[in-house]
């Protein structure tokens, strides 16, 4: 979903907003997370020569506004619906992208509208070999295969502008398996692969089972500054949090200057 908005405020990429929709209903906003940003466009309005910029948002199904949004569009196809924008909120008191040379991002299931957007930027930073921030990797675990397509266009995008080298690892959970990273983890095997990867098969075949957080992120993280950020269910958020706190003992051997962790929530 993309929405126009006057170039009032520099709206960022991974920052939050509630949409509130006055044809569908008046009372009831929600929050979403701002996918991508566009540079502003000159074509607004020609008279007061205010200029636009698009702002793209994931948007998951569920009860609600998000159901009669789905209803709406399904109706009218790509007609436009005006949409009263709040904010943006959120982030972070230091700029994560200056602060810490590498980011690792963990998704869990929807968790990963959170994450994209960070991966995008970041990404982009990288091949740009932008000061400070130079790694990022981004770990995605879904229940099953047909999660993966319908953001399989932003994780192109992702593969496509990311330097050379591994940037993400899918991992599919609807079988119970320990599996293996290429940084040394235990392997299961892909070729079981199907379903709704056969829509998404140039991705690369996914990792079977859940990621093993706390194996994974001390063979991750090599940087002298790196961020953590996790989004996703209540126990994969506790997992990283704990993984992230057993790491801390690289700070105190001097292996890592700093080890952060961000966790985002997504409680409506």
């Amino acid at each position: 979903m993309a929405d126009r908005v006057p170039n009032q405020t520099a709206l960022l990429t991974w920052a939050d907003c509630f949409l509130r929709f006055p044809l569908l209903s008046i009372y009831d906003n929600h929050p979403f997370t701002i996918a991508t940003s566009s540079p502003c466009l000159n074509n607004g309005d020609k008279q007061t020569g205010e200029r636009i910029q698009v702002l793209s948002f994931f948007v998951r199904l569920h009860l609600g506004s998000t159901r009669k949004l789905s209803k709406h569009t399904q109706q009218n196809g790509s007609s436009a619906i005006h949409a009263w924008v709040d904010g943006p909120y959120g982030g972070n008191s230091r700029r994560i992208e200056d602060a810490y040379n590498s980011m690792i991002l963990i998704a869990g299931g929807g968790g990963i509208t959170a994450c994209l957007p960070w991966t995008l930027y970041i990404a982009a930073r990288v091949r740009a070999r932008t000061p400070h921030m130079n790694h990022v990797r981004l770990i995605w675990a879904v229940r099953n295969e047909d999660y993966i397509a319908w953001a399989a266009q932003e994780v192109r995008e992702v593969r496509d502008i990311a330097p050379e080298g591994r940037v993400i690892d899918l991992f599919v959970t609807d079988r119970q398996h320990s599996v293996e990273l290429s940084t040394g983890l235990r392997s299961a095997d892909n070729d079981s692969s199907k379903g709704g990867l056969d829509r998404v098969q140039d991705l690369g075949a996914p990792h079977r089972g859940r990621p093993d957080t706390a194996t994974l992120l001390p063979r991750l993280i090599t940087a002298g500054r790196t961020v953590v950020i996790v989004c996703g269910p209540v126990g994969l958020q506790a997992d990283v949090s704990n993984a992230c706190a057993r790491v801390q003992t690289k700070v105190l051997r001097w292996d890592a200057t700093e080890i952060a962790l961000h966790v985002e929530n997504f409680d409506w």
